[in-house]
């Protein structure tokens, strides 16, 4: 008779391991990625899609507003279930059925089963953000959580980046079709390895049981809500820039799609560098003070927004340059100094649950802000006019930020569920 053995293998790993500490960040990392590719993948091959069925910009909106509002219906349990039964699960089941969806999806024939397709996608997608949050909360060193957080949230970049580089080329080859096939085969791989590699600790702090003394502590935190609010509009501005940058740099400079895939992609590899950057600024420069990072964030998107008005096919590829890696570093890389500054305000072993309430708060504004954006342009006729409207909601969002805003300060216990 042989033994039974376990698969995959039990693996010891402690809190103060530095090696597993690094491994963790990595396979985070590559969860984040992979859920961030059924986004800004289908995102990268809009021109192809649009061309293929014909759609107005405020049908390509609705896409993305799709893919969003459907993680709205599990975001929030995606992250009490991570506070409650770990992240390994939970993170490990969204990316397997993201990546089977993604390749599903290659196979709507026309606009209404694609929105349908969407909206699944969305709902597969949701927990992934809390989760891995959940994972950078329960494993890094307060000191330093900032810096990794925004590693972790540079998956979201490298994969935006990669999307746009890589999927518009493949695209002209060989349809948007095959692309969208691809691009499900490689979330499914990615699954594969952050399961095999990843454990949660043995220490962990579970989280509290969920009824309405927990929403109400959190509801109550006045810093929480108001720091959700500025991510409700930021998260909103992310999308507008991930999804009509590429149309606008198509219609109003006229750039041919790959070169224009080739400026989003650079807009999204500066951002890769400035999430670091702003995590580094926020624990070092300005010992954990997070608010004064975000509201740099969002004074210098306000107003690169704004400049769109001084953009056309005439603009200096030096300019045009400049324009798209300020609007990467503004728009695109905010997030890592974000999401640390929810989780501690609300406590460690409320992490998930605070992203996932919040989260779904920040889907109102992700499915809102590309279809107004879209008829905005539709009935105005101009890109410029519709980037002067966001840049303006930014402005205010920022700006209330900074008077009514609670600075945690690295402080991860502020608030705790009982």
């Amino acid at each position: 008779m042989f033994k039974s053995s376990r698969f995959p293998p039990k693996i010891s790993v402690s809190r103060s391991s530095g090696f597993y500490i690094g491994l963790v960040v990595g396979l985070v990392l590559l969860s984040q990625l992979a859920s961030a590719w059924s986004i800004f993948g289908l995102a990268a091959l809009y021109p192809f899609i649009q061309d293929d069925m014909g759609l107005s910009r405020a049908q390509v909106g609705s896409i993305t507003s799709c893919l969003l509002g459907g993680a709205f219906f599990t975001v929030f349990a995606g992250g009490w279930l991570s506070d409650i039964s770990g992240v390994r699960k939970i993170l490990t089941l969204s990316l397997v059925t993201l990546g089977i969806g993604t390749f599903l999806l290659s196979y709507a024939g026309i606009y209404p089963i694609l929105l349908i397709g969407a909206v699944i996608l969305g709902i597969l997608e949701g927990p992934g953000f809390p989760a891995s949050t959940r994972a950078i909360m329960d494993w890094s060193p307060d000191r330093i959580r900032g810096f990794i957080m925004s590693i972790k949230q540079t998956g979201v970049a490298w994969a935006a980046a990669s999307a746009a580089a890589i999927l518009p080329i493949l695209a002209v080859n060989h349809g948007w079709r095959i692309s969208v096939k691809v691009l499900g085969c490689a979330i499914f791989v990615l699954a594969v390895i952050f399961a095999l590699g990843y454990r949660d600790p043995k220490n962990r702090k579970p989280g509290p049981k969920m009824d309405w003394t927990t929403l109400k502590v959190l509801v109550s935190n006045r810093g929480l809500v108001v720091v959700g609010i500025w991510g409700f509009v930021f998260v909103g501005v992310q999308m507008v820039v991930s999804s009509f940058t590429i149309l606008f740099l198509i219609e109003v400079v006229e750039l041919s799609e790959v070169a224009a895939g080739g400026y989003i992609a650079l807009a999204h590899a500066s951002s890769i560098f400035a999430r670091v950057g702003w995590g580094v600024i926020s624990d070092w420069v300005f010992h954990s003070r997070r608010l004064v990072v975000l509201n740099m964030a969002g004074f210098i998107a306000a107003a690169t927004m704004a400049s769109t008005y001084f953009l056309s096919p005439d603009t200096h590829q030096v300019y045009l340059t400049a324009f798209v890696i300020v609007l990467g570093i503004s728009t695109l890389s905010y997030h890592g100094v974000w999401t640390v500054t929810v989780g501690e305000l609300a406590g460690t072993a409320n992490t998930g649950t605070a992203l996932g309430a919040v989260n779904m708060f920040m889907r109102i504004g992700m499915i809102i802000f590309p279809p107004i954006y879209g008829l905005l342009v539709d009935k105005f006729g101009s890109y410029p006019f519709a980037w002067s409207m966001v840049a303006l909601v930014s402005l205010v969002a920022t700006l209330g930020m900074m008077v009514f805003g609670i600075d945690p300060r690295g402080k991860s216990e502020t608030v705790v569920a009982s």
